[in-house]
């Protein structure tokens, strides 16, 4: 088994940074359209307050979406390393519905690769959970509801996307997702430090038992 707690903790780590810049987002965006709102009842000595400001919003936004679009491409390259080495591993001790590749590939599918994502994760927690159990290794379960409700607030993104103007409630729904996601993949990282200590502690016990084995053999062979 091979260790891939390093990409778990980074990817979690890019993906709150990504959170705390699609929030930063939402506000300046919310900001800017409201001003838009106030400046046409507002006396004409305010308005160069109000430019000073919308330039400042401005340029927030374009600092903003800079970042946003550097931390979402080192978390995206992140997440494909950690979710094919995380499928790798639990082949290792059991079998998965789909291969490493093809988990990685489907879950990268425009719209549909959310659902197919859903599936390889809950059957990637439920493997491990099960090969965990039955090492008698004590965690605290990820919650089927916290599994659902990221899956169905997923597909309401999808479907209110097309449908829904409102930005501010598809902001915080999408913010939602993003954070339940969060929560999930935080979990199962501690799955994976509970598997690299099994299998490191499993390496060793064979290590030993082959150094015993060696020894017993020339003990054999001297008498």
């Amino acid at each position: 088994m091979k260790d891939n707690l390093e990409r778990g903790s980074r990817i979690v780590f890019w993906l709150k940074v990504n959170f705390v810049l699609l929030l930063l987002l939402s506000i300046v965006v919310a900001i800017f359209i409201n001003l838009f709102g106030i400046k046409e009842n507002i006396d004409p000595d305010s308005l160069m307050a109000l430019d000073i400001l919308g330039l400042s919003l401005i340029m927030s936004f374009i600092c903003i979406v800079f970042s946003l679009l550097i931390t979402l491409i080192i978390s995206f390259i992140y997440w494909i390393k950690w979710l094919y080495r995380a499928i790798e591993n639990v082949n290792d001790f059991s079998k998965t519905i789909f291969s490493p590749l093809l988990s990685v590939l489907l879950s990268l599918i425009p719209v549909f690769g959310s659902i197919f994502h859903f599936f390889i994760l809950k059957d990637l927690v439920r493997k491990t959970e099960l090969w965990l159990h039955k090492q008698k290794i004590k965690v605290v379960k990820i919650k089927h509801v916290l599994m659902n409700s990221w899956f169905i607030l997923m597909i309401l993104n999808v479907v209110l996307d097309q449908f829904l103007e409102m930005e501010v409630f598809r902001s915080v729904l999408g913010l939602t997702t993003l954070a339940l996601y969060i929560a999930i993949l935080s979990k199962y990282i501690q799955y994976e430090s509970k598997l690299s200590k099994a299998s490191r502690e499993d390496e060793i016990r064979k290590q030993v038992e082959a150094v015993l084995e060696e020894r017993e053999k020339e003990a054999q062979v001297n008498e």
